[in-house]
């Protein structure tokens, strides 16, 4: 059998799907707010169309030490969602507490209060800007993200809870604030084989999110996608991988089929 039109089949597939993941980045255009007299910036995917009722919107955080493009190559939710607004910010250096403790690299605000809110702010200014511009459906308001990105995304939930209609951390914790939260909608993904943050943390903050959305107890060995009911209206989900603690590839499908099905009432 000649392996030549396989290979050069092979060759055209990979190169196929580089220039997608290529195009969907450039798909994109740099906006810029000013925070307490700095200057943020993030990358947003508007709709070619603008739907009636105005569109989803979806937030997306790098991790620690990643930045805005690199967020929309590899957690490329508007690929996955071409009718949604997906924004994906721009961090700045933070001192991180399991890495970069000089604070070298870019990151997120872990818990409230730090850096006088910074990051807080920094989405409200996000907010309130674009639903005055780009008319998207507030009862469509997403946000999820990786690791400091993932943390970033809890607390997001704890403190500006009221906005979001379901979120979807990755590799993250909330290491203050849990009485904060109220019962929403969330995908926790994550990896029983990181151990940069490790899996047990990631394990009592499941325990927690399904106690309080009225869920029942966690599966120890859901390896995938599981779904778990709730009492009152916030359904969890949690999709775990063997990655370690990268970013899971399979991830954004997900996240977007999981915001799909849900909206605030």
């Amino acid at each position: 059998m000649d392996m030549k039109p396989v290979a050069l089949r092979l060759v055209s597939l990979l190169v196929f799907i580089l220039v997608g993941r290529m195009l969907a980045a450039e798909d994109l255009a740099r906006r810029t707010w000013s925070v307490d007299g700095v200057t943020r910036d993030a990358m947003v995917h508007l709709p070619v169309t603008a739907a009636p009722g105005g569109a989803p919107i979806v937030f997306v955080f790098h991790g620690h030490g990643g930045t805005m493009k690199q967020a929309a190559r590899t957690m490329d939710i508007h690929r996955h969602w071409p009718e949604a607004i997906v924004v994906y910010p721009q961090g700045l250096p933070t001192a991180g507490q399991l890495v970069d403790r000089e604070g070298r690299q870019s990151g997120w605000q872990s818990t409230a209060g730090a850096g006088e809110d910074r990051d807080l702010k920094f989405f409200d200014a996000m907010y309130a800007d674009l639903l005055g511009k780009c008319r998207f459906d507030d009862k469509r308001v997403y946000a999820t993200g990786h690791s400091n990105g993932g943390v970033f995304t809890y607390l997001l939930w704890a403190q500006r809870g009221d906005k979001f209609a379901a979120v979807a951390p990755s590799a993250g914790v909330l290491p203050r604030g849990l009485s904060d939260l109220r019962p929403k909608p969330v995908l926790h993904v994550g990896s029983p084989d990181d151990t940069l943050v490790k899996f047990s943390w990631q394990e009592r903050m499941i325990d927690e999110v399904l106690r309080l959305n009225g869920c029942g107890p966690r599966q120890p060995t859901a390896i995938g996608y599981t779904v778990y009911p709730s009492s009152n209206g916030a359904e969890t989900a949690t999709f775990l991988h063997a990655g370690g603690h990268r970013y899971s590839a399979e991830a954004p499908e997900l996240i977007v089929r999981f915001f799909q099905a849900h909206r605030a009432p």
